[in-house]
């Protein structure tokens, strides 16, 4: 809630005087590119993420699409509703919202804590015996929540390093871990 006035303020009729807000439930309002309604149409979920907790995923239902086309940028208005019961969503914050578009598809994650850059080139460690690391160059894709895809580099089943890793990275630079990298400068 929140107030307007200040005490022995005259009234006018024509100003609020008070705001009351519900935020058990919160729309997100998204601005969509209008080439990309027909493929939106579909969705009746995003996911998004915020600056303030990015570590937390929410996930909104779609409430409306709106019906005016903004000239300047060709975005329309689409809104969606997430339940709120903590609290940690606020009026005016910012969200990064992923909206499905197609059919979904299996894809390899790691956790984004396993992922390091290397000379430019996105790498991890893979548990090739107990207790033997290696580093080894992946092609990773989108981010999705804390996980990010990888299309090349990995297998299913290969075990990676996410806690820890940081520690693995250091041995490697002192030159006490193999990488696939070394063969390829050679």
């Amino acid at each position: 809630m929140a107030a307007d006035l200040t005490a022995g303020q005259q009234i006018d009729v024509a100003k609020s005087l008070l705001t009351i807000v519900d935020m058990a439930t919160v729309w997100v309002e998204v601005g969509l590119h209008e080439s990309d309604l027909l493929s939106v149409r579909r969705a009746q979920q995003v996911e998004f993420t915020t600056p303030a907790n990015p570590a937390k995923t929410y996930i909104g239902k779609l409430v409306t699409i709106g019906d005016v086309v903004d000239p300047a940028n060709r975005t329309l208005k689409v809104i969606f509703a997430t339940s709120n019961p903590d609290s940690s969503l606020k009026i005016g914050m910012t969200a990064d919202v992923r909206i499905p578009t197609g059919p979904s598809e299996k894809a390899l994650l790691i956790p984004d804590s396993a992922l390091f850059s290397t000379e430019g080139q996105s790498t991890v460690f893979v548990e090739t015996a107990p207790g033997v690391f290696q580093q080894r160059a992946i092609s990773t894709g989108e981010r999705r929540g804390q996980s990010i895809v990888v299309s090349s580099g990995l297998k299913a089943g290969e075990k990676v390093v996410a806690t820890g890793a940081g520690l693995l990275r250091s041995e490697t630079l002192r030159g006490q871990i193999p990488t696939e990298l070394e063969g390829e400068k050679r």
